[in-house]
């Protein structure tokens, strides 16, 4: 396992002094103390104006994806200050069909975020709608439920005992900072309904990925990331998670885990035609060579939202990355199965 003790596991997100923690952690923090920061010097006028108000600048989401032989899918609740938002995928990888659901709260009454990756329940409920990923940490599992009426029920359940987390907390701008829990490739169980077709999750090509993040990213952001696993040929399971634009200055959330441990990776560029993202290949390359992947699209969930003050352009296509990553000290050939993205906001 490639990391370093160097930067021990802060008490707290913000320090006594007001100052965010900054390094990379292989443990989640357990007090993600959002408020101890003063946001006036980063929330947009006249938001900045009292602290209260600044306080609008803070982002946070959780998402939780996942893919087997047969489907792959994700969902995500997001705070983004002004509004909360929600959605819900699965595509069948055989019929290649994409079932998609998404919400807009602009009242921010039916969403809730965890208080960390730790603990708590991050959710969108509407009715009998409901979008739910619940935290269970001493247990090492989380549970996923999904319920859209007469369309779409998801039942999941982790196991992220043997992976140990990549957890970073990162400069944004002059004043900003940026927090995130990271893992993929990790076993699940459960199943997903879509209308009369029902999949099993399980065994060995069945894997999921965690991204909680919390913390007050520029007005205007752009970046790239990309998630999967998948197994080596030996069959020790994989997992990668990448990122270009954010959470990639001075420390960076750019890592793969194998069997669990993890393997810290220089900055990465992806490389893409961002007007033919499913026609063709992104190259995903790492600084120190470690990394050396292409990817090929599926198909894609694609969003865009425009609600003045905030706004939000994604793709994030799902396929396969293959290519070549260093393990053992020797650069191994792999196939992994996932998604990438590729997301404007303004917020």
């Amino acid at each position: 396992m490639q990391q370093s003790d160097n930067y021990p596991v802060p008490t707290s997100l913000i320090s006594e002094d007001g100052r965010p923690q900054f390094g990379v952690y292989y443990r989640p923090l357990v007090n993600v103390n959002l408020e101890d920061f003063d946001y006036r010097r980063v929330a947009p006028f006249p938001l900045s104006l009292f602290a209260t108000t600044s306080r609008r600048a803070i982002k946070r989401w959780q998402y939780m994806g996942f893919a087997s032989p047969e489907v792959v899918g994700g969902m995500a609740v997001v705070d983004i200050g002004h509004a909360h938002s929600a959605f819900v995928y699965v595509y069948n990888r055989a019929t290649r069909k994409l079932h998609e659901y998404s919400y807009i709260d602009v009242l921010r009454t039916k969403a809730t975020l965890s208080e960390s990756s730790l603990t708590g329940v991050s959710e969108y409920v509407a009715g009998a709608k409901i979008i739910r990923m619940d935290n269970r940490p001493e247990a090492s599992r989380r549970r996923v439920s999904v319920h859209i009426p007469g369309a779409l029920r998801l039942e999941v359940e982790t196991d992220e005992s043997r992976v140990t987390p990549l957890c970073a907390v990162t400069r944004n701008g002059l004043h900003g900072y940026n927090y995130c829990h990271k893992a993929a490739g990790f076993p699940i169980s459960g199943f997903v309904e879509v209308g009369t077709e029902r999949f099993e999750l399980g065994g060995d090509d069945a894997h999921g990925s965690l991204d909680w993040t919390a913390g007050c990213l520029g007005r205007n952001t752009f970046w790239n990331w990309a998630s999967a696993g998948g197994r080596l040929k030996d069959g020790r399971r994989l997992g990668i998670n990448l990122v270009s634009g954010v959470n990639d200055r001075g420390f960076t959330e750019n890592v793969y885990w194998v069997d669990g441990m993890p393997i810290k990776v220089d900055v990465v560029d992806f490389d893409y035609d961002s007007d033919a993202i499913l026609s063709t290949p992104w190259r995903i390359r790492s600084n120190d060579g470690r990394v050396d992947l292409r990817f090929q699209a599926d198909g894609e969930r694609a969003e865009d939202i425009d609600l003045w003050l905030v706004a939000s352009r994604f793709h994030q296509p799902f396929g396969r990355l293959e290519g070549r990553l260093e393990v053992d000290g020797r650069m191994q050939d792999v196939s992994l199965y996932g998604m990438v993205e590729e997301h404007q906001a303004r917020w």
